[in-house]
Formats: C-alpha cells, structure tokens, sequence
C-alpha cells in the first residue's frame, strides 16, 4: 500500500521528475485534497511553459491565490517543527515559484523574521522547497528532522550561523541535500563535524560564506569536494588562498565568486586574481561567474592576462565597472576557445567596444550574449550585429543602451528574433 512517506521520498530522491509529484496529487486527491493536488499540478505545469507568456502570468496568478487561500494549513507542519506561528507574507520571487516570509506577527499586523526557526520559505512544483533556517539552539537536529520528513526538500539554506552552534549533522535525511547554503562563521571543530563527519553523499551543490574559520581548506581536505558540481565562496583573497589544495578532480563544473562588500583597493583585486588563476580546477571549469566583483578595466584586462580557461563554455561579468579599455584587452585573445555565453550587462561599455568585440573570436563560438545597461549606441550595435549574422548566436540583448529606434529596425532585420532591444 502506498503511503505519504513513500511518495515523499520518491519525490526527494527523483527532483528533476514530474512523476513522483503527479502521483502525490493523484494520491491526495484521493484524500479529499482536491486543493493541493490542483496547485501541484498547476505549478508543475508552469515551470514548463515559455516564461513571460500570458498563459504562463495567468497560471502563476492562479498559482498564487490557490496558495492564499489554503495558507497558514499549508505551513502549519513546518512551522510547528521550529515551534513557531505559521504568519506569513509573500516576497518577491522569480520564475514559477511562490516565496513567504513567515514569523511572528507584531501588533502593527506585519511579520518579522524571527530570531531562529524558518523565517522563509518557497514552494516549487507543488512542494516547500528551498527554506531558509537560523538554527542558533537547534543543534540536537529535531527541528530538521521533521521538517525533512513532511516535505522532499532537496535544497536548504542555513543563514546567521553561530561560532558556538554544534549541530548535529549525522540527520539521515540530510542525505538526500543536493543544494546547501551555509553563511555566518563557525569553529573550527564545527566546519570538521559538517564537512568530514556528515554523510553527503548527494550534495553537489555549495555555497559557502563561513567568514572567521578554517572551513574551506577543511572542505578541500573532505570526501564531498571530490564531488561538488558547483562551488560559490566569497570574492576573499584570505577565502580563495585555501582551495589552491582543492582535490584534482573534474568534477567540479561551475565556480561563483560572491561580492564581499566595500570598496576594493586595486593591491587586493590583483592578489584576488592571482589566486583566481592559480586554481587547481580551473582548466577544467566550465562556468565561472565574477558578477558584481568590482573588477575595473585592471582588473579585467589582468583577468584577460592571466591563464587559458580551455574549458570555459560560460562567463558572467555583470556589474565590475569596467569600460572600453580593460574590454580591449579581454577580447583581444581567444583564450576560452569553448565560449558559448559571455553576459557583461551593466557595465561601461560604448561603440568601441561593441566593434571591439565584433572584431575578436569570441563571435565564432558564442550562442548567448548579454550586453544590456551599458552605453553602446546604435552604430555600435550595427556593427556588432553584421559580424552576428552567420555566427552561431542564438540571443543577444541589447536593452538599455542608447540605441535609436531607426539603429534598432536596422539591427532587428538582420538578426531578427535573436536580438532583444
């Protein structure tokens, strides 16, 4: 006989599958929930539609007040696993999926995040997904646990750790995490007990901003770094120093580097790189994202120096304030000969360096491009877009540049639906 906790458990242990979730709806259907089944299927069928349609923002609306009207009942388990009130209200989230922030309710009616528990959560695909837990006194891991237990959650954020927090991470559940974020410092001897004591054998997701301890050279000491697809760490010269022991393995894929706040001194962004180029996966990455880093035109044309990422199929450099000059020096070598999407949005760049780039072999191989919110004008584009036209480009997004509408017709003829002013 099938029960709630065997479909719960196909779910958790087949993530990416419609399947499981559809026979959960048909099974809760059969209990008399005729709302929940509707909303699982509804929010399965959206992730699949094309983003931005009218039917898809109809769906997503539905979505919505199916959700409202069967809140706080929804929540009430989860809440009840960290002892707190199941008040909530909706945040902002993109895509398909549906974010609340739940908490105590003050006197004004409002919620505030509470000083430990779940202070937010998401439902994706008919399911909590992704909660965001502050776990200060929840070390024996109960609270986990049963949250763990009534929902397939794969993917969980721990924020505002504690340097005293000793969890108890041996949870069986915390096999089946997938996606893990930690963010606050912890001891020394918790970053062992999480890394090398802990059971993850299906994380392949992590980031990590444990600030004050040794745990990233303790993560490239334990059995999950052999693993990991993907890696982010704060953009922290003292942070990259330990994963030049990072394992020599091919496994990891993709590698984020989180702004540190503050303003960056040109001595710190240079040791930065230097340790950016001294990776030990580096030839073998295929994604790297570098957004918001503050990189400059230096900073940029000693990325563009520094040594070859072969592999390379995809790189995000959106926000690092840098114009024409250090984009001449990116552009000017093919040293990603495997680059298929290049996203710069948001910087500084004008007419020389579109034709800059229209000029370098970076055009041969790229199939996405976003050059939106920088100062490129209309000609600038058109020669961007002549040299586009027998590439293999599949998008190219130009919205927010100083593009006239007579330079953008121009620039919609030739690459037609490829191209987004």
């Amino acid at each position: 006989m099938i029960d709630r906790d065997a479909l719960i458990a196909a779910i958790a242990a087949n993530p990416q599958e419609d399947a499981p979730r559809l026979a959960f709806a048909d099974w809760i259907e059969e209990q008399g929930d005729v709302a929940r089944a509707g909303f699982i299927r509804d929010q399965v069928r959206l992730v699949r539609m094309q983003s931005g349609s009218e039917e898809a923002k109809a769906l997503f609306r539905r979505t919505a007040e199916t959700l409202k009207a069967n809140l706080p009942a929804w929540i009430q388990d989860a809440c009840d696993a960290f002892g707190q009130p199941a008040n909530w209200r909706p945040l902002r989230s993109r895509g398909a999926a549906l974010a609340l922030h739940v908490g105590h309710e003050t006197p004004a009616g409002s919620v505030y995040i509470p000083p430990e528990g779940m202070p937010a959560i998401r439902f994706e695909r008919g399911f909590l997904e992704a909660p965001e837990i502050i776990p200060h006194r929840l070390g024996d891991g109960h609270a986990v646990r049963r949250l763990l237990a009534a929902e397939p959650i794969t993917r969980v954020l721990f924020r505002a750790l504690k340097p005293e927090f000793t969890p108890d991470w041996s949870v069986p559940e915390l096999q089946r995490i997938r996606v893990l974020g930690l963010f606050g410092p912890l001891t020394d001897d918790s970053a062992r007990a999480l890394f090398i004591k802990s059971d993850w054998s299906a994380l392949r997701r992590l980031t990590m901003q444990l600030t004050g301890t040794e745990a990233m050279a303790v993560l490239c000491s334990a059995p999950l770094a052999k693993h990991l697809d993907a890696l982010a760490v704060d953009w922290n010269a003292s942070e990259l120093a330990p994963l030049a022991r990072y394992p020599l393995e091919e496994q990891l894929q993709e590698f984020h580097l989180i702004p540190s706040g503050g303003p960056a001194t040109r001595d710190d962004t240079t040791k930065k790189l230097e340790r950016l180029n001294a990776l030990p996966f580096r030839p073998t990455l295929k994604k790297l994202i570098l957004a918001g880093c503050q990189l400059g035109d230096r900073g940029l044309a000693t990325f563009a120096r520094g040594e070859v990422w072969i592999r390379l199929k995809s790189l995000v450099l959106d926000r690092n304030r840098f114009g024409d000059p250090g984009w001449r020096d990116f552009v000017r070598g093919r040293r990603m000969p495997e680059l298929k999407a290049l996203s710069a949005n948001r910087n500084f760049l004008t007419r020389d360096g579109a034709v800059r780039l229209a000029q370098s072999p970076l055009v041969e191989t790229l199939e996405y491009l976003d050059l939106r919110g920088n100062r490129i004008d209309g000609m600038g584009a058109i020669e961007l877009a002549r040299r586009l036209v027998e590439s293999p480009l599949k998008k190219l997004l130009l919205a927010g540049n100083p593009i006239g509408e007579r330079e953008a017709a121009t620039v919609r003829k030739m690459l037609s639906d490829r191209v987004l002013i």
